[in-house]
């Protein structure tokens, strides 16, 4: 595996069309490999077309994510959360940071959207690639999605330390983001000397509208000119939850075909008719 091959992991028990799209964005504008691991080959149309554009593999078929499936499946802090979806984020926040320190490589969200090349902004001096999030309220907030990591990384191995320390933890008081991207943000923020650090809005964009901004606002334009990817729905999960938003039922091809939205408009000039 190369240092710019993308990474993508779902570890849950669907694969919702918007799946499909993240990594079909990749596939039209990222320049090395992509590789979508999965929890099992599901059994829908959109899933079964990915086979023509990526490698997918199976996640229990790799040996060193079979072993990080197991550990985090029955971890003491795991014994407390019943929520399936909840498990399921947890297990993703495992894997894929399991796959950043064992092999590197671009650590990609299945709710991203692409625009360009992330590799692109790459400096060979660096361990790693982050883009800031929220510039204006939160400027020490990092996004994982969309950054890139030297396989060799020793902040991304203590990233691993401390969301293993969390897991540990029967008693805990588990909040979100507990194993994944709370431990992340801080220990990048302590090595920020050691990451490229992007601006807001190149590889994130994190801000509560974020998910109206992309999906509802017609003729919108870029967070930043330079944008290369955005976690639209990640960033605005708390946006769409409080305005009742199944994004099962909203994003279908339909819906891509004639909605004028940045992210609608992004996947129509990106894609052939016959891939949406």
């Amino acid at each position: 595996m190369n240092l710019n091959t993308t990474h993508f992991v779902s570890s849950g028990d669907e694969f919702p069309y918007y799946y499909y799209l993240a990594v079909m964005s990749a596939t039209k504008t990222q320049k090395g490999d992509i590789i979508l691991w999965v929890k099992e080959h599901y059994d829908n149309p959109h899933f079964k077309k990915l086979y023509n554009y990526v490698e997918i593999r199976r996640i229990r078929d790799a040996f060193f994510l079979k072993e990080a499936c197991d550990y985090i499946e029955n971890a003491p802090v795991m014994s407390n959360i019943i929520d399936p979806h909840v498990r399921a984020v947890n297990t993703f926040d495992y894997l894929i940071w399991t796959i950043m320190s064992s092999v590197g490589g671009i650590f990609a969200g299945l709710s991203s959207i692409f625009f360009d090349d992330i590799s692109k902004l790459w400096d060979d001096s660096k361990e790693f690639m982050v883009g800031i999030d929220d510039a204006q309220n939160r400027p020490k907030y990092m996004s994982p999605c969309g950054s890139m990591w030297r396989p060799d990384s020793q902040v991304c191995n203590e990233i691993m330390e401390a969301i293993k320390a969390n897991s540990e933890k029967q008693s805990f008081t588990y909040r979100w983001g507990d194993l994944g991207i709370t431990p992340a943000q801080t220990v990048m923020y302590r090595h920020r000397d050691k990451g490229k650090i992007c601006d807001w809005g190149v590889l994130s964009g994190h801000r509560l509208d974020e998910g109206r901004y992309y999906l509802l606002e017609e003729d919108a334009e870029l967070l930043h000119p330079n944008a290369k990817a955005s976690p639209w729905y990640a960033a605005s999960y708390k946006w769409t939850h409080q305005h009742g938003y199944s994004l099962d039922e909203v994003i279908t091809p339909e819906w891509i075909k004639e909605n004028k939205s940045l992210y609608a408009m992004t996947i129509k000039k990106q894609l052939e008719e016959n891939e949406i």
